[in-house]
């Protein structure tokens, strides 16, 4: 199960809650450090101020998360198709915010699983269907979720269905803007 955040790692965003819910996985045996892969992919060499390699050991999690420096886009677009999850972070502070990143995560097709307080972002994942959303405290559901995809190897199957996202597609708000001017004019 390969988990990928492409971006920063900066305004309160932090993968912290996952590495608690895989961290007890692998703790309880319910799953290897084989099993799951996390992969920050960006300027993720630091959370709030502290080292990631620092997080990563205070949850014992070496041999499960990547980090790695930033790559082409083409290359980093590559890598969140092979993921299975993709991982967005919307902090408590910004509600009223969505990240962009959400917007190319959904165009891989791939499942989007967002830690995100109420608001924008959380709201978003519910409209799209694209994946699960979760409180940044709740980590017993991030855990439980994590175990079920990864029981019979649920997770190689997952896919979003683009149908549920297409109004948020450029054309298609394009379409919808260039008809409201018109009949704003007319």
């Amino acid at each position: 199960l390969t988990i990928t955040y492409a971006g920063s790692l900066y305004f309160h965003r932090t993968p912290e809650p996952l590495f608690g819910a895989v961290a007890q996985l692998i703790e309880t045996g319910r799953c290897s450090t084989k099993d799951v892969r996390i992969v920050l992919l960006g300027h993720c060499r630091y959370v709030n101020g502290v080292e990631t390699a620092a997080l990563v050991r205070r949850y014992s999690l070496e041999e499960v998360v990547d980090v790695i420096d930033r790559v082409p886009y083409a290359e980093a677009v590559r890598t969140m198709q092979r993921s299975h999850l993709l991982l967005v972070l919307a902090p408590e502070r910004h509600r009223l915010v969505v990240p962009a990143k959400i917007f190319d995560y959904l165009g891989t097709g791939n499942v989007v699983m967002g830690l995100a307080e109420a608001g924008a972002t959380a709201d978003l994942i519910r409209d799209t269907q694209c994946g699960p959303c979760f409180s940044h405290t709740d980590i017993p559901g991030i855990r439980e979720y994590l175990a079920s995809m990864l029981a019979q190897g649920r997770y190689r199957t997952l896919r979003n269905q683009p149908a549920l996202f297409s109004r948020y597609d450029a054309r298609e708000l394009t379409t919808r803007l260039i008809e409201e001017m018109g009949r704003a004019q007319g």
